[in-house]
């Protein structure tokens, strides 16, 4: 095994045994389970001021949910956040393979 390949491994071992290990995972994940992907937030940001869209660039991604703030303000931001996420929903079981990831 390389040098870079021993060392990240010790890395992630020491940070799971230290219970500091974090894992990043795309929307595919909470999709599982029901939620809604970056494009549907995005289209729900994007409708009170411009035309929902089969495709975004990655600059429009970040750009709306802020235009949308910057707007509507702090508040309204907020509270349509908590529309799209406040939902009733059960986990996949992909959530607890990964919660249970022994490294």
């Amino acid at each position: 095994m390389k040098p870079f390949t021993q060392e990240s491994l010790r890395i992630i071992k020491k940070a799971s045994e230290d219970n500091k290990l974090v894992i990043v995972v795309g929307a595919g994940v909470s999709m599982l389970s029901n939620f809604p992907s970056w494009k549907e937030v995005i289209d729900r940001f994007s409708g009170p001021f411009s035309e929902q869209k089969e495709c975004y660039s990655q600059n429009e991604y970040l750009r709306i949910p802020q235009k949308y703030y910057n707007l509507r303000g702090h508040k309204e931001y907020y509270d349509l956040l908590r529309e799209i996420f406040d939902l009733d929903l059960q986990s996949h079981q992909i959530h607890d393979e990964i919660l249970n990831l022994k490294c």
